[in-house]
């Protein structure tokens, strides 16, 4: 995080962040617990500060740390969310009941919040949404209900891609649209092949920059891992050979089940 940020927030908001840590870990550790909308007011504000520490930005657009003093309590901050927030969320909440179902009875260790990879540093600590089973899931909160952006579906190459050491398993990969209830899938052989990909998985992630899609005599040792280029140029190459194959065409046409019913949704990739 950037010092000048640093210098901005924390002396505005020392009381409350340290309560709202506070809170969480006793959350986390077993005591009682608190009131849905309690819980939702401050996974809202952590955002706030979650959004500083990953951008190094003190963003002022609806920031509620922006009417923070060093008087400021985190009851004062959480009192300030907005009765539309509070809805909003309640409604996503609501949606992937559903969806995630069948999550619920894994064991811990096979429901991962948050996975970090053997590969993030190369990408600037990168880590994920979710890992559930095997199924690597990146939650988007679009309200374009029908387009999902080719970012969105690189940006989960990428992760497939910073497993180095298949800590994970993962055998699945997908995208949760947070405010349609609806969670798309793809094996990872059926995604890679859709991303242009020639080569499996394992050997996707030890290739060099230049052999993104095509085979290598031997695979590159663990000692070149550590290259930030590395990992870009990869995906950037298969994304050239996809945009080939796919002969100008970007959209794959995906027929999914949303909450409000049938629907298809146009993935770039």
């Amino acid at each position: 995080m950037a010092l000048p940020v640093l210098r901005c927030v924390w002396p505005c908001t020392r009381l409350a962040p340290s309560q709202l840590l506070a809170r969480l870990q006793a959350h986390l550790e077993g005591a009682p617990q608190p009131g849905e909308e309690e819980l939702t007011r401050l996974c809202h504000m952590a955002g706030f500060y979650e959004a500083v520490y990953r951008n190094g930005v003190f963003s002022r657009s609806r920031n509620l740390l922006a009417i923070a003093d060093p008087r400021t309590t985190l009851d004062h901050l959480t009192a300030a969310v907005p009765a539309y927030v509070l809805e909003d969320i309640a409604e996503q909440l609501e949606l992937a009941d559903q969806p995630f179902a069948a999550f619920q009875h894994l064991p811990d260790e096979q429901r991962v919040c948050g996975p970090v990879f053997a590969g993030s540093s190369d990408l600037g600590g990168a880590d994920a949404d979710f890992i559930v089973g095997g199924l690597l899931i990146d939650c988007k909160s679009t309200t374009r209900t029908h387009t999902i952006h080719r970012s969105a579906v690189r940006q989960l190459a990428a992760y497939l891609l910073l497993d180095y050491d298949d800590a994970y398993g993962i055998d699945q990969v997908g995208l949760y649209l947070s405010r349609q209830g609806t969670l798309i899938t793809w094996s990872v052989p059926e995604f890679l092949n859709a991303l242009g990909a020639r080569v499996p998985l394992p050997r996707l992630r030890t290739l060099q920059p230049a052999e993104g899609t095509q085979p290598s005599d031997a695979p590159a040792p663990p000692s070149s891992r550590a290259k930030p280029s590395r990992t870009r140029s990869v995906l950037r190459s298969i994304a050239q050979t996809s945009m080939a194959q796919a002969q100008g065409s970007m959209a794959q046409d995906r027929p999914v089940s949303c909450a409000t019913g049938p629907c298809v949704i146009a993935i770039a990739l």
